[in-house]
């Protein structure tokens, strides 16, 4: 969350749009290929049987579309390495490794960055193992108007970027994979440094199966999609649909111990988040410095897409610490299928400000066992935390939310904080629930505790119907009934209770029996623009048997 600090697509279309991007081994690459061996005793031409080994030597090369750069395994090159050539969208130049054994070491010794990716397109970085700086792992940045296009990042091992500081600067924009445009002159990381264009931005890139994990800087996979830094005007500048960037592609990677975010997009549209696994992001120790975190989330950003992911065990030195987020002045946004749970507060959540938050979409995701931690320090003061829901929503400063689709899902409410339950707003401060033309539909909600809704108010600022309600610990009386909702059925659900680590496969499945079968209705009927799509969370059609089902499962 921005606090203090639809694109309704389903998952083959999205995943079709991917293959669009993928680079590797698809270029009709037509040029050299040039060797390091940092292994070897001397500096040679750049041949295989006389490979370069340094980065200086290497940093001093211009390569060519269709050029490949490899990197021996099992050997490690000590430095920063810093490449500035571009291939095109036919002849990519490739980054890559060769021989057998480990993959081959970029060792960053404890510069600010150990690699650095200036002014690049259509250059592909797969194979390596990037460790040891101090503020960025990998750093990609352009130095001009123009766009940096057709980046991709596979394979690669990013870890261990500690001893830099982020506060001076409040650079959230520091940490394991950065994508951060228009650094004219890069930053040194004290107050006012760097100089900035503000007019360069990343398009169609993908990033594809990036272990990041161990900083003490913000992030594990970030897009700062709009140079905004010490801009003045950086509301404006970052929802400029002009300069941001767009097409960002995040699939298949693993981001963990982090201090701050996991994996986050600012000022970007048309991105994808899919396949990722996040844990323990948000590990900076209190009080609260540059921002509060979040496992995976956008901010400010359009026609935005987080599917098949897993988000879980996110903290926070402060508030926040949720598994995902779409945050303050996004549009046409998605959240499906993915799995969050025992994150410190809730598993989704929604916010506005400073206008509206407008058509996001909630839906056939799997929310378990959420809400763990129930105080933080505020002002050095034990103080409760808001949000231990599994669903959250706050607006504050003008800011609303318009057409806020929360349906199919299927959650399992057991925290014991004081905000804990089905939903609740930003109680700890001077924000609200600001609402209109939201909807909770087809939901199956099961708790162990009594307070089901958690804040009647806030769960009551939607239209409730189709629901499927169920305490396990006696009887739920529903102040506001809804017509056609079920309480107080067993779901008869397979592996009830479950919230731990790894996708549900058949946990929280549907038993043949169950009231929740045939007893949900099309969500999005009578509402201008949305479609249901064409699965649930398990990949099963929607819908079988004539009629939609509660919750996150399509039954057989």
């Amino acid at each position: 969350m921005v606090l203090c600090k639809p694109r309704t697509l389903v998952v083959l279309t999205a995943l079709a749009g991917v293959l669009l991007l993928l680079p590797v081994g698809s270029a009709l690459a037509v040029g050299t290929s040039y060797y390091v061996n940092c292994a070897a005793a001397t500096n040679g031409n750049g041949t295989a049987a006389s490979p370069w080994n340094n980065l200086t030597t290497v940093n001093s090369q211009t390569f060519a579309p269709g050029d490949s750069l490899l990197f021996n395994r099992g050997t490690t090159c000590t430095g920063s390495f810093v490449f500035s050539s571009s291939g095109t969208s036919t002849n990519r130049i490739t980054i890559d490794a060769y021989g057998t054994g480990a993959l081959p070491a970029i060792d960053g010794t404890g510069q600010n960055r150990a690699v650095k990716l200036l002014d690049t397109s259509y250059v592909t970085m797969q194979n390596v193992e990037v460790k040891n700086s101090s503020v960025w792992g990998i750093l990609l940045t352009t130095d001009h108007d123009a766009p940096a296009v057709g980046i991709t990042l596979a394979n690669l091992v990013v870890h261990h970027v500690t001893g830099g500081d982020y506060t001076a600067m409040n650079a959230k924009w520091t940490g394991l994979v950065v994508f951060a445009p228009g650094m004219v002159v890069e930053p040194n990381m004290t107050k006012g440094s760097g100089t900035y264009d503000r007019n360069s931005y990343f398009s169609n890139v993908l990033v594809d199966n990036v272990q990041a994990y161990d900083t003490t800087l913000w992030a594990g996979i970030f897009v700062w999609g709009v140079q905004i830094d010490q801009d003045h005007g950086w509301a404006r500048d970052c929802a400029n649909q002009a300069v941001q960037s767009r097409g960002i592609v995040i699939q298949n990677s693993t981001v963990h111990n982090t201090y701050g975010d996991g994996i986050a997009q600012f000022c970007s549209q048309n991105g994808t988040l899919q396949n990722n696994v996040v844990y323990q992001s948000g590990m900076q120790p209190a009080p609260v410095t540059t921002g509060t975190p979040v496992g995976l989330w956008w901010w400010t950003s359009e026609n935005m897409l987080g599917q098949l992911n897993e988000s879980y065990d996110n903290h926070s030195p402060g508030v926040d610490g949720g598994g995902y987020d779409i945050d303050y002045g996004s549009t046409n946004s998605t959240m499906q299928y993915n799995y969050g749970h025992e994150n410190s507060t809730y598993c989704t959540s929604v916010f506005g400000y400073s206008g509206p938050t407008t058509t996001n979409i909630v839906r056939y995701n799997v929310c378990a066992g959420d809400g763990t931690v129930h105080t933080y320090l505020k002002n050095g003061v034990v103080t409760p935390m808001p949000g231990d829901s599994e669903l959250y929503v706050c607006t504050w400063g003008g800011g609303k939310l318009v057409n806020t689709w929360i349906y199919n899902n299927t959650f399992y409410i057991n925290s014991t904080g004081a905000s804990a339950g089905l939903i609740n707003f930003c109680n700890n401060g001077p924000g609200s629930d600001s609402e209109s033309g939201g909807i909770f539909k087809n939901n199956l909600v099961t708790s162990a505790i009594a307070g089901v809704l958690g804040d009647v108010t806030t769960a009551n600022n939607r239209t409730r119907d189709y629901n499927l309600y169920y305490y396990t610990g006696g009887t739920f009386t529903d102040p506001n009934p809804e017509a056609h909702s079920i309480y107080n059925q067993n779901p008869l659900v397979n592996g009830f209770g479950y919230d731990t680590t790894g996708r549900p496969t058949t946990q929280w499945t549907l038993q043949t029996g169950s009231p929740a079968i045939n007893h949900g209705t099309n969500a999005c009927t009578g509402l201008t623009g949305c479609t249901v799509g064409t699965r649930d969370f398990f990949g099963n059609a929607i819908p079988l048997g004539g009629a939609f089902d509660i919750g996150a499962d399509e039954a057989q």
